[in-house]
């Protein structure tokens, strides 16, 4: 008989990589300055955008 292998549980791996948090590089993030602070207006992800990102997202959906 063979002896039995431990696969890693998927809650460990997960726990082990939690505190690794992948960086964005500063030079691919492209920052859109707003001309006047509206007063109630929330600020939201149109502040910054990836453009490589969402590149690479679409170019994926077209060859799939």
């Amino acid at each position: 008989m063979s002896k039995k292998k431990n696969k890693p549980n998927a809650d460990k791996v997960r726990q082990k990589r939690g505190g690794q948090v992948k960086k964005q590089n500063p030079f691919e993030i492209k920052v859109n300055k707003q001309k006047h602070d509206v007063l109630g207006r929330k600020t939201g992800k149109s502040e910054r955008g990836n453009p490589g990102v969402s590149r690479a997202k679409a170019s994926k959906k077209v060859n799939n």
